[in-house]
């Protein structure tokens, strides 16, 4: 905008040079035609009115701001914005990213309603994987600002190792079931390392994906099944079961003891231990 409006700077100054010359009969028809390009111009540029230019936009982005402010959005705010982003936004990427704008501008003025309003109302845009995991870490900004009591909830395994084998490596694995879906868990924390360990503490830096992960359990009151795997230099591999566990308020970090009769030994074989 700021190159087109130099542009006509540029133009007029050489029409009033025009208008100077006394000697020309259509000073007036021009002098007509430079007002009607200056007012044109601010209509189109800068006027509250513009149609087109960075005013627009900012003065769309403070109308939606206000919006933003509302507990709840209600039908007709949801028909404005589809038809804001219909006009507006050329891409998906886009459109994420004014979601954000809004979610995020709604978390700054503290209306953690109005943020959960836009990330439920926003979730079906949204299909493929790499926008759905960025919509995933919006999400989680909104849940930890509505749940920040809950953001360290841990659980910590006590490998107690009973000189078993020589460890090579240390796997844990904590799932949640749903009813609806009892044979497909869901992994809310992994944790691999290939150095002996006494003890893991899983946390929620140890998430597949943004906010899937021992908060949300948390929140949901959802039983977490751990398992975890010893990998033996010598190609051996011990594993325990399984332990079940909910988070209470009282306790929101959990200990897992392992005793030494509930190490399996399994036959499969181990990663590659050079």
């Amino acid at each position: 905008m700021i190159i087109i409006l130099s542009i006509i700077f540029v133009v007029s100054i050489i029409f009033f040079l025009y208008l100077l010359d006394k000697q020309n009969s259509h000073r007036h028809s021009v002098l007509l035609i430079v007002i009607l390009l200056i007012f044109s111009s601010t209509f189109l540029f800068i006027s509250k009115y513009s149609l087109i230019g960075s005013f627009t936009t900012a003065k769309m982005m403070d109308d939606y701001s206000k919006i933003v402010a509302k507990g709840n959005l209600e039908s007709d705010d949801w028909e404005n914005i589809d038809e804001f982003f219909e006009t507006k936004v050329k891409s998906s990427s886009a459109l994420l990213d004014w979601y954000q704008f809004f979610i995020e501008e709604a978390l700054r003025q503290g209306n953690i309603p109005a943020a959960e309003s836009w990330i439920n109302g926003s979730l079906e845009n949204f299909i493929n994987l790499e926008q759905s995991y960025r919509w995933l870490a919006v999400a989680k900004k909104v849940r930890n600002a509505k749940y920040p009591e809950y953001l360290n909830t841990s659980i910590s395994i006590n490998i107690n190792n009973f000189d078993l084998c020589e460890i090579f490596a240390v796997a844990v694995a904590a799932n949640i079931f749903r009813d609806d879906e009892p044979d497909d868990p869901i992994t809310i924390a992994l944790f691999y390392e290939e150095n002996p360990v006494e003890k893991i503490v899983l946390t929620n830096e140890d998430a597949e994906a943004p906010g899937i992960d021992l908060t949300t359990a948390f929140i949901s009151q959802d039983v977490i099944t751990v398992g975890t795997v010893l990998f033996c230099k010598n190609n051996e591999i011990y594993s325990y079961g399984e332990s079940d566990i909910v988070f209470a308020e009282d306790n929101k970090h959990k200990v897992i003891n392992i005793a030494k009769d509930q190490w399996k030994q399994s036959s499969d074989s181990s990663p590659e231990t050079n």
